[in-house]
């Protein structure tokens, strides 16, 4: 079995034997414990750029308003 984490930089490839009748069992747990480190390695990234960010909460607030507004418009355009 070979897994990759393709969405992440470095790629990571990581080959393990499985016993034979194991597999789809294995397979599905390293699946649900791959999603969850992928999930936690991006919201490290996502961490490490906000702190070098600055974005105040008033600005996003306010970028977040024309966001809802033009998803509006277009909305009532489309109807």
């Amino acid at each position: 079995m070979y897994v990759t984490l393709d969405r992440l930089m470095p790629t990571m490839t990581i080959k393990i034997e499985i016993p034979e009748g194991l597999e789809r069992e294995l397979i599905e747990t390293f699946q649900d414990i791959l999603k969850k480190l992928e999930m936690i390695v991006l919201f490290e990234m996502a961490s490490k750029i906000i702190e070098k960010s600055e974005l105040t909460e008033e600005s996003a607030l306010e970028i977040a308003e024309e966001i809802k507004k033009s998803i509006r418009k277009r909305h009532e355009i489309d109807h």
